[in-house]
């Protein structure tokens, strides 16, 4: 897993982001993060709405600034996509926390979850973020994995929607 890396949205990289959602789309299931149901068929403005987003500009009623980055390998191939919120809200404090991930579905099963987790804790430190929420549906086994293998720490369980919601919190890495 050596060469794997966190960078922001590039427009160079379009081929590569449709290839991730098509890959995505095969399968029929949801794609989390949320900014994967983003609109990209102007790839630019999508490149430019996502960094706009980082800035807290012209986001919708009831978001909070966020920062999407994408894990990439040596051969920028796009594996997984995370967003990190500067601090939470009320309603994210009940669902989404801090911090939400998703990787391709042909990627999976090979500890990718767990390693664009921990690079994102080194992201979300230099953000400022001390400790993070996160939170998965307890019948997402390999989320709550990820989770506890980066050093999560069960908080409480909730049904939130008639879904069992589970938090945890991890402490940053200093």
């Amino acid at each position: 897993m050596d060469g794997l890396a966190l960078i922001y949205p590039d427009v160079a990289l379009e081929a590569q982001y449709m290839q991730m959602l098509q890959d995505w789309r095969s399968t029929a299931e949801s794609m989390f993060p949320f900014v994967l149901d983003f609109d990209p068929s102007d790839f630019p403005a999508l490149i430019t709405k996502l960094r706009n987003c980082s800035l807290g500009i012209d986001l919708p009623p009831g978001f909070v600034p966020h920062t999407t980055l994408w894990l990439v390998d040596q051969q920028s191939a796009i594996l997984g996509v995370v967003n990190i919120r500067h601090y939470l809200d009320d309603k994210l404090r009940h669902r989404g926390g801090h911090i939400g991930y998703g990787i391709r579905p042909s990627q999976r099963r090979r500890g990718l979850g767990t390693k664009m987790l921990a690079l994102a804790l080194n992201h979300a430190k230099t953000m400022g973020l001390d400790s993070v929420l996160l939170t998965c549906d307890k019948a997402n086994i390999a989320s709550d994995k990820v989770i506890q293998n980066n050093g999560g720490k069960l908080d409480s369980e909730e049904v939130v929607d008639g879904t069992m919601i589970q938090r945890y919190w991890i402490e940053v890495p200093k």
